[in-house]
C-alpha cells in the first residue's frame, strides 16, 4: 500500500496552514511581549482519521521564549 497522502488530505493540510497562518497575522496580542517574534509554518500533516493535524513551525525566539509562548497562545490552536 502507498503512503503518498490523498489528494483530500493535502487540500485540508493546505486549509490549516492558510487558517493558522491567517490567525497569527490577525490576532497580533502576542507581539506586546514578544515583540520581534517572527513564524514560518512549514508543513501541516493531518492524522489518518483528519481528526488531529501537527502544524511544524520556525521561530525566531529561544527555546525559554518559545515555552512560555507555547503556554500563553498555543492553546488557541487546540479546538
Amino acid at each position: 500500500m502507498d503512503n503518498k497522502p490523498s489528494f483530500r488530505t493535502k487540500k485540508i493540510e493546505l486549509s490549516i496552514k492558510r487558517l493558522v497562518s491567517e490567525y497569527l497575522v490577525t490576532h497580533r496580542d502576542y507581539l506586546s511581549k514578544f515583540p520581534n517574534l517572527r513564524f514560518e509554518i512549514t508543513s501541516v500533516k493531518v492524522s489518518k482519521d483528519l481528526r488531529f493535524a501537527k502544524i511544524f513551525l520556525i521561530h525566531n525566539i529561544t527555546e525559554e521564549e518559545f515555552a512560555q509562548f507555547n503556554k500563553l497562545y498555543l492553546h488557541e490552536f487546540k479546538v
